[in-house]
């Protein structure tokens, strides 16, 4: 019996809670004792989860180090600029190992102090056994935006250069043109018009083949989606 209405709404939600995480093998569980086991240990894994991604008092986390790994990239991509496209390759392939290596050292560490903070007899080899199996989840989703935020900044800079190559681009051949028709001051609207759309589909190709190289397909934005609903669960 429940002699409030908020007593009796905060059992019903803790029920429904253990019915939504334990609903598919609710029946091969043999105590509620064990139910509520496996709740706290996934609620555990959670909490070092949230601390080796957002990171605590004694230092960043994953998500701090991997910004400053990507943002470090991006300063030195605009100090030096893109015009060495084999400079460019060499620090995207630098950017993607540090974002692994990183993800890597934290995946490490957060077993670590799962294992260390699971160590209890209570908690059964198999419940952990169950919780390992998804402990990196968030890690290796937080590794996939920063990658791709990586060949965001990428195409942004290269957007931004083709920007400025195509303007000086134009103002050479529309030079060149009145250099040629030396009887003109100047061009017509047709011919201005002419001129660009000749020019500008040169850059749209460019454009559309480095846009492709970010774009997700919709397979990979349907396992991302599903990949992040399964960490959030």
């Amino acid at each position: 019996e429940f002699s409030t209405l908020q007593g009796w709404f905060t059992h019903a939600t803790s029920v429904w809670e253990t019915l939504v995480v334990f609903g598919h093998n609710l029946l091969h569980y043999q105590t509620i004792q064990e139910i509520e086991l496996r709740k706290e240990l996934n609620t555990l894994a959670k909490a070092i989860g949230k601390e080796v991604l957002e990171g605590d008092r004694q230092g960043g986390g994953f998500r701090v180090r991997a910004n400053e790994l990507v943002q470090a990239h991006a300063d030195m991509m605009t100090r030096e600029g893109m015009q060495d496209r084999h400079q460019v390759e060499a620090w995207d392939i630098q950017l993607h190992r540090g974002l692994e290596h990183l993800k890597q050292e934290c995946a490490q560490v957060l077993l670590e102090r799962f294992e260390q903070e699971a160590s209890d007899t209570k908690y059964s080899e198999t419940m952990k056994e169950e919780v390992r199996r998804k402990l990196a989840a968030p890690i290796d989703y937080a590794f996939e935006n920063y990658l791709y935020t990586w060949k965001l900044r990428l195409k942004q800079a290269a957007d931004e250069q083709q920007y400025f190559a195509l303007w000086d681009h134009f103002k050479q051949v529309m030079d060149t043109h009145l250099e040629k028709a030396q009887h003109q001051l100047s061009m017509t609207e047709a011919e201005a018009k002419q001129l660009f759309s000749q020019e500008w589909e040169v850059y749209e190709e460019s454009f559309k083949s480095r846009l492709g190289q970010v774009a997700n397909s919709k397979q990979s934005i349907i396992f991302k989606v599903t990949e992040l609903c399964n960490t959030v669960v």
